[in-house]
C-alpha cells in the first residue's frame, strides 16, 4: 500500500524561502533534499523524513528570529546613541514587529528611556 504523505507535503508547505536568509534557506533545502520521499516509501520513511524537516524549519524558525532580534537591538543602539525621532521611530518598527517575549520587553524599556533630541 501507498505510505500517507498528507503530514510530509504540510510540513513541505510550512515555510516560504522569501521569509528567510539565502544562506539559512540554502541549509533547510539541503536537508529537504536529503529527505525526500514518495508515496512507494515505507510510512517509516515518510514519518523519519517528515520529522527531519520539521527540526530543520525550528532551526530555520529560530535563526530568522535572532537576526530580527539582533537587528531590533542595533535600531534601539542606533536611537540611544544618536536619539533623534527618526531613529526611535524606526526602532519602535523593529520592536513591535517582534513576537512577545523578553527581548521585545527590554528593548521597548530600553525605547522609552530616551531622550529626543528635537
Amino acid at each position: 500500500p501507498a505510505s500517507n504523505m498528507t503530514a510530509y507535503n504540510t510540513v513541505l508547505g510550512a515555510v516560504t524561502e522569501a521569509n528567510f536568509t539565502t544562506a539559512s534557506w540554502f541549509t533547510y533545502q539541503g536537508v529537504v533534499t536529503a529527505n525526500f520521499v514518495t508515496a512507494q516509501n515505507t510510512q517509516a520513511e515518510v514519518d523519519t523524513a517528515t520529522s527531519n524537516i520539521t527540526v530543520a524549519q525550528v532551526a530555520l524558525l529560530e535563526a530568522a528570529l535572532a537576526l530580527a532580534i539582533s537587528n531590533a537591538t542595533n535600531a534601539v543602539v542606533v536611537a540611544e546613541t544618536t536619539p533623534t525621532q527618526s531613529n526611535v521611530d524606526v526602532a519602535q518598527l523593529l520592536v513591535t514587529a517582534l513576537p512577545d517575549g523578553v527581548a521585545k520587553t527590554d528593548l521597548r524599556m530600553r525605547i522609552k528611556a530616551i531622550d529626543v533630541t528635537p
